[in-house]
């Protein structure tokens, strides 16, 4: 199971040290059909091109698109997208037996913690058609397999990237939507690029690290930061001087848990700025994932669902929920009822079969607190609406807690571990009828201003 614990994996997480960093991604979830879309106002060079983006990964075992032009129509496509083994192919169709050519990754990418730097390449001025795409992860060539049906790719031929046609970030023809988070998305026209034009390694280990690209980016070319949260159309501006603006579909900037615009990003920027934890898919089997990993609700009662990213054993960190439920209720009514606390990391591991949270857990659900590392449960007497927010402050030197609803204290007390016992965030979901919790971790803003010398959990604050 993917977990960063006390220490970031920095080299799986694409974390940077350097002095180029990021600010902000955009999360696309696939439960809404969120895409960027735009038409070039003229071609352009049809046979070679480089695309840039740093993704990180929600939902697995599908079809998944990062880059496409595809008439469903016409049965035409040009497309980078992960397929549902979870590699990453390159593909150019016309259909229905005319071409169907592809590349497609050896490796999976399948890290829920993981930001991977993806760099798509085409160039069919090459002579050998083996030669004509590329894919690096992570500063790294990726071994290809190559596989042609029907008619070899013609040397020099054209293809749909940089036609006058509707072109799509986090869409595969016609729908397969992306799921996850994609930063510093970039595409060059008219060159094939490597890896190295738009990162390299350094720091401690040979971190791989975005840097700024500096070269021409082509008339068709753009750079999109997502960095304007300012409404749904800026943020998709152009910042490479083209003015190559791309429009925003089924994206949110409105507070609250449809909110897209993130702090979640492969570089240790600041406090406030870095790779953040999600719901981790792979902590357990039973259940759904959906909105890059920011909503679980489980395949039976009480299943639970671990962050990405353990706790340290010390320090003060704080995290919040939304009630997700229309009605809401008590345990023992039909409604349904959920869980949001903390367990402990060893617990995590063994979740594909049993609701840890609720036995190895303190945590808030329904109408009371408990806490089972304690031995005890408690009505707190507080009940929980839909809507309403609520939060957890954990102080791991001090071995506290605090859990607030709408920003007031509701209980407080001993976690009721000893001091220095890894924990790691969770939730719980009783089934997928009932409500739960939509957890933030601090990747959009939060509801409430943390208490004093509380932090949000991210590698920064590591």
């Amino acid at each position: 199971m993917s977990v960063i614990n006390t220490q970031p994996l920095v080299g799986a997480s694409g974390q940077s040290t350097g002095p180029y960093t990021l600010s902000k991604s955009l999360r696309f979830r696939s439960s809404a059909s969120a895409y960027l879309s735009r038409t070039p106002g003229s071609a352009t060079n049809q046979k070679t091109w480089t695309f840039s983006a740093w993704v990180k990964r929600g939902a697995f075992g599908s079809s998944q698109g990062m880059f496409d032009v595809s008439n469903t129509g016409s049965q035409t496509t040009t497309s980078v997208y992960f397929i549902s083994s979870d590699t990453i192919r390159l593909q150019l169709y016309t259909g229905p037996t005319t071409y169907n050519t592809y590349w497609e990754s050896a490796g999976v990418f399948r890290d829920p913690a993981a930001w991977y730097h993806v760099v798509a390449v085409l160039d069919t001025t090459q002579a050998s058609q083996t030669n004509m795409a590329k894919l690096y992860i992570n500063g790294v060539q990726q071994t290809f397999t190559y596989t042609n049906f029907y008619s070899a790719i013609p040397q020099n031929s054209n293809w749909y990237v940089n036609s006058v046609a509707t072109h799509k970030i986090g869409s595969y023809y016609g729908g397969n939507y992306f799921d996850g988070y994609m930063a510093n998305v970039q595409f060059v026209d008219g060159q094939a690029l490597t890896s190295t034009s738009f990162g390299s390694f350094s720091g401690t280990g040979g971190v791989w690290q975005p840097i700024a690209y500096t070269g021409s980016y082509g008339t068709n070319g753009f750079y999109l930061p997502f960095t304007d949260a300012t409404s749904t159309s800026t943020l998709g501006n152009d910042s490479s001087g083209n003015s190559n603006t791309w429009t925003v579909n089924n994206i949110s900037v409105t507070a609250g848990v449809t909110y897209d615009s993130m702090t979640d990003v492969p570089t240790l920027t600041s406090a406030t700025a870095a790779n953040y934890p999600t719901l981790n898919p792979l902590s357990t089997t039973n259940g759904t994932y959906q909105d890059g990993n920011l909503y679980y609700y489980g395949a039976g009662a009480w299943k639970t669902s671990s962050a990405t990213i353990a706790l340290p054993t010390s320090g003060k960190f704080y995290y919040e929920a939304i009630v997700s439920g229309s009605p809401y209720s008590p345990r023992g009514t039909t409604t349904g009822y959920g869980g949001f606390g903390v367990m402990t990391l060893a617990s995590s591991y063994n979740n594909s079969t049993s609701p840890n949270l609720t036995t190895a857990g303190l945590f808030l659900a329904d109408s009371g607190y408990y806490n089972n590392f304690a031995g005890s449960a408690t009505d707190s007497g507080v009940s929980l609406a839909n809507a309403n927010v609520v939060a957890l402050a954990l102080d791991l030197t001090a071995n506290t807690f605090t859990f607030y609803k709408n920003n007031t204290s509701i209980v407080t007390g001993t976690i009721g571990v000893t001091a220095g016992t890894p924990l790691i965030f969770a939730i719980a979901s009783y089934d997928s009828s009932q409500a739960t919790f939509k957890p933030n971790f601090g990747q959009r803003p939060f509801a409430y201003t943390p208490p004093s010398g509380f932090v949000a959990l991210n590698t920064y604050n590591l």
